[in-house]
């Protein structure tokens, strides 16, 4: 995969955080433009379904992650939300993009519990009945004003990566309006990680993050901190306070990951490095935000390491009879996992 197109380069540092400040083309209106059928126009129009699914239950507002086949009703998930927000305003809809930002913005100002800046792993952002039927009537808004945290779930942590994909979101966001609102809430996440989740260990780096009880989770994650090197990244070319030294921090822990030809998980401890399983999202995560021709090595390890094939009729496929899908999978564990999915062999 040689680096043939400089325009490849420009592409890869603007999704994530090489160009950080430069936001993403918008899709022209003029003649030319994709219409309504075209990939980006259906997707795009999924977002805005999503964030528009509980009309309702008023605004603010989050995306819904899934059209529910998980079963999870309307948990959107920060992560998910701040993804949707970078993707409207590469695709030129900057309101959509303000409209999700404002719903992390609000789930930030009006935890039940905390006041420090933090973001529950996900929210509920719309009506449903659980399993146990026990109903959930609400939406992101509760009835005294706080932020409806998908407690029903167990998603009540507060996790770095969780933390610094939003930071991004609204780094871009701000970087697209001028709205100090989005540097604020950026701020305020960046000061959550650099407080509360500064890695002891020898390794150096964040930790993982917190339990819902606010106990530190000591595990130190390549991929997390990869998020963290994106989001100081960026934060630090458009905030008066310096975030240099978070994003170096970051970095130097993501560089002690490195073994050659791919990256470690991380670290249980933040000492000793856990050299299974290999997941997929350090080797192709680390060279969008990094842009080390070292680490261009790592995806095309992916690749050839990761690659698998699912087919009907094997062992612990879901997939209808007659089907068959090729692709890189999550982690080396994943190649030989036997686990089923929802009582399913």
């Amino acid at each position: 995969m040689p680096l043939a197109h400089p325009s490849r380069r420009a592409v890869l540092s603007g999704a994530l955080a090489g160009g950080a400040l430069a936001v993403l083309p918008a899709v022209p209106a003029h003649a030319g433009a994709p219409d309504s059928r075209s990939s980006v126009a259906q997707a795009v129009a999924f977002l805005d379904t999503m964030s528009r699914a509980y009309p309702a239950s008023g605004t603010p507002t989050l995306p819904q992650s899934y059209a529910d086949e998980l079963g999870l009703f309307a948990t959107s998930f920060v992560y998910d939300a701040a993804v949707a927000t970078c993707a409207a305003l590469a695709a030129g809809h900057t309101a959509l993009a303000r409209r999700i930002g404002d719903g992390l913005l609000f789930a930030q100002a009006h935890d039940p519990k905390y006041h420090d800046g933090r973001l529950r792993q996900a929210y509920n952002v719309g009506p449903y009945t659980f399993y146990d039927g026990n109903p959930s009537p609400y939406g992101l808004v509760l009835p005294d004003g706080t932020a409806n945290i998908g407690w029903q779930f167990g998603f009540l942590g507060t996790a770095v990566g969780d933390m610094a994909w939003p930071g991004i979101a609204l780094v871009r966001l701000y970087a697209a309006t001028r709205d100090h609102r989005y540097l604020d809430g950026a701020r305020r996440i960046a000061t959550w990680i650099t407080s509360r989740a500064v890695s002891p260990g020898t390794l150096g780096g964040f930790l993982l993050g917190t339990t819902k009880d606010d106990d530190l989770i000591h595990n130190v994650s390549t991929e997390h901190n990869i998020d963290c090197v994106a989001f100081f990244t960026m934060l630090d070319r458009v905030d008066a306070a310096d975030w240099s030294g978070a994003a170096d921090r970051a970095r130097g822990f993501v560089r002690k990951m490195w073994q050659g030809q791919f990256f470690w998980t991380g670290s249980n401890d933040g000492s000793t490095i856990n050299t299974s399983p290999i997941p997929l999202d350090a080797q192709t995560w680390s060279w969008l935000a990094m842009l080390d021709e070292r680490y261009l090595k790592a995806p095309l390890w992916a690749a050839g390491h990761l690659w698998t094939t699912d087919e009907a009729g094997q062992p612990h496929s879901q997939l209808p009879a007659g089907a068959k899908l090729s692709g890189v999978t999550f982690s080396s564990a994943s190649l030989t996992s036997t686990a089923a999915y929802k009582g399913s062999p």
